[in-house]
């Protein structure tokens, strides 16, 4: 089987997100989070707009000090109801850069930073809320945490591409981020009220920063920690059938077949496995980055592990 005809390496228009542009970690969360807030219009049970989904999952620190610790994330999956226009607003800017941002990152590791990011931002309020720098009763929803870090970490990467502020007007990138964390700030620190606004301007700003610069992978180190617990676990026991026959089985055995043949059967088997792992170097390379990350070299023995297979494949 050639390399190319690989499951994990084709990329296939006939995959069920093909028709979602290649980009499922960013169309899923917005799925998701649309879908959540058809779910919160259906379960309202007050005047004041609450709903089931905001009592069960919106950012509140005593009930998260009190053990409900899914509330650090699924607090970004719940808007307010009566503002549909910022939902719709935050999903726009989610497509247009959680696009880009996937596209050099990859899935993985991109949904891997997206909710980092929101983690960061409410571990960051929560502690002002123990210190009380924040209102510590303050109820906190709303995608714009990770949405503007997935902004700002675009930003890092295109600062000079333009954009049309209001289907008008040209504006470089990089002025639209200052001007967001200006604003951010402001509004933040000017309403008497500041809670995951001030976390998400100070750590989600410096998150993508930090992360940009360097070479962090989040998803690399949930699959060491994986691995890590993988070979902790003991190994399977294997099942070994009886002899059949009265034969002594060391006598049994075949005699080892010495010579020229076996050498050369040894030294292919070791070939193919410096080539598989070669191969699967270069795969896992493809998967976080992309096949643009390739160099020639990475590409020519992609094609030479594709002749081989199809050779093998046909004999």
């Amino acid at each position: 089987m050639g390399i190319y005809d690989r499951d994990y390496y084709r990329e296939s228009s006939t995959d069920w997100w093909g028709f979602l542009g290649s980009r499922p970690a960013t169309v899923g969360l917005i799925v998701v989070s649309c879908a959540v807030f058809v779910g919160q219009l259906m379960t309202r049970v007050g005047r004041d707009g609450s709903d089931l989904f905001m009592l069960w999952g919106d950012f509140y620190p005593p009930a998260i000090f009190h053990g409900q610790v899914w509330r650090l994330l699924t607090a970004y999956f719940l808007d307010d109801t009566s503002n549909f226009l910022r939902l719709a607003f935050n999903m726009l800017i989610l497509y247009w850069a959680g696009r880009e941002i996937e596209g050099i990152y990859g899935s993985r590791e991109f949904l891997c930073f997206y909710l980092f990011s929101a983690l960061l931002i409410s571990l960051g309020s929560l502690v002002l809320a123990a210190t009380e720098l924040i209102d510590p009763e303050h109820h906190q929803i709303g995608s714009g945490g990770p949405v503007t870090t997935t902004f700002l970490l675009y930003a890092c990467h295109y600062p000079y591409r333009k954009i049309l502020l209001f289907f008008i007007l040209p504006v470089p990138v990089w002025a639209l981020a200052l001007g967001t964390l200006v604003i951010g700030f402001m509004g933040a620190l000017g309403s008497g009220r500041p809670g995951i606004g001030l976390t998400t301007y100070l750590i989600g700003g410096l998150f993508a920063y930090l992360y940009f610069r360097s070479s962090l992978r989040l998803s690399s180190l949930l699959a060491v920690s994986f691995t890590a617990r993988a070979r902790r676990a003991p190994p399977p026991r294997l099942f070994v059938p009886p002899v059949d026959d009265d034969r002594d089985p060391v006598r049994a055995t075949p005699p080892n077949r010495g010579g020229r043949g076996a050498a050369a059967e040894r030294d292919g088997s070791t070939l193919d496995e410096h080539l598989e792992a070669k191969v699967d170097q270069v795969l896992e390379k493809v998967a976080r980055f992309g096949r643009e990350s390739l160099s020639p070299d990475e590409h020519e023995l992609l094609l030479k592990a594709s002749e081989i297979y199809k050779r093998r494949r046909g004999s």
